[in-house]
């Protein structure tokens, strides 16, 4: 038996996983896509299981742990669009070789998530949220990025591979950026998430724009799984 162990996953990543969806594929209750809870997992998967087999198994443990209820339905909805700004990209390309992390098709790698991810998000000081990226198609960022701002966001920066780089922001509804005490070394984090992303990482977001989409919905998922 081969032990497969994810380190302090989202809940939403793991329907990300079970499903084969990105994070502009599916919706749920509010505060769903948050980083407010994480959880420490260890699944055992059989030897030869097949990736449609895990995401089946995955499933399955989401349904009697969580209690998850899910339903596909067709939405429009309002999308913004992750672009290349004024100026140019300023990412530093990482090699294939280096990719970690969840396949492109959703299957973990026991060694990477647990020990190695291809990106992580930290606090820095008291409003400051970071994004350190080792490894990240911009396509994830996109999907991140939806995380933070709770709509849509589609990549159109015709930029393939993947990245590293860091981005330091405020999230919507955090203190301005004159309430930021740059004193302390966090001049970034003096502005919001749309001002970082054109200063540190030469990119922007456009105005929202329609988008029809099939999408998950989440009918019901718990906050805590229930005990082993």
């Amino acid at each position: 038996v081969t032990g497969v162990q994810t380190c302090a996953l989202p809940i939403w990543f793991l329907i990300m996983l079970a499903y084969k969806v990105d994070l502009t594929e599916f919706d749920g209750p509010p505060g769903l896509k948050t980083f407010d809870t994480c959880f420490d997992i260890l699944a055992k998967v059989p030897p030869g299981a097949t990736k449609d087999q895990f995401r089946l198994m995955l499933q399955n443990l989401l349904a009697e742990r969580f209690h998850l209820s899910v339903h596909h339905e067709a939405r429009t909805l309002h999308s913004s669009a992750l672009m290349v700004g004024k100026g140019g990209p300023k990412l530093k390309a990482v090699g294939e070789s280096a990719s970690a992390g969840p396949s492109a098709d959703g299957t973990p790698s026991a060694r990477n998530l647990a020990t190695d991810p291809p990106w992580t998000v930290s606090q820095v000081g008291d409003r400051c949220f970071r994004l350190t990226a080792k490894r990240m198609e911009l396509k994830a960022l996109a999907g991140f990025l939806e995380s933070v701002l709770q709509t849509p966001v589609e990549d159109e920066t015709g930029l393939i591979g993947l990245y590293e780089f860091t981005l330091d922001f405020l999230p919507p509804g955090y203190p301005s950026a004159g309430e930021s005490d740059v004193s302390r070394g966090d001049e970034d984090c003096a502005t919001d998430i749309y001002s970082a992303l054109q200063r540190q990482l030469g990119l922007k977001l456009n105005a929202a724009q329609k988008l029809s989409r099939d999408m998950l919905v989440v009918d019901h998922v718990d906050e805590a799984p229930t005990a082993n």
